[in-house]
């Protein structure tokens, strides 16, 4: 199942609970405009965004559908670890204008 990092930690449909998935299954009927509509055949970027809302109303009561709907996926993938800085990286970031 995909899972979406979202300000650093990952999240799946497993961790969702029931209430959450059965809401997951309604917003994508919705969505789609298609009472019958499964799910589990859901393309990602039908099914990604409606992951995303759910996850993120957790904390933020008042987040959207529509804000998750506007969300790219590089907003949404697990952070690549670069390392530490290499020297010229850290002087580059620490020099002022």
């Amino acid at each position: 199942m995909a899972t979406i990092h979202i300000e650093g930690r990952g999240y799946s449909p497993d961790d969702l609970t029931f209430r959450e998935q059965r809401e997951m299954r309604t917003l994508y009927r919705e969505l789609m405009g298609d009472p019958a509509a499964d799910i589990a055949e859901a393309a990602n970027m039908d099914f990604i965004p409606i992951l995303a809302f759910i996850v993120r109303r957790r904390d933020d009561a008042a987040y959207t559908l529509e804000q998750a709907l506007d969300m790219k996926i590089a907003d949404l993938l697990e952070p690549e670890d670069d390392g530490p800085p290499t020297k010229g990286r850290a002087a580059a970031k620490s020099k002022t204008p």
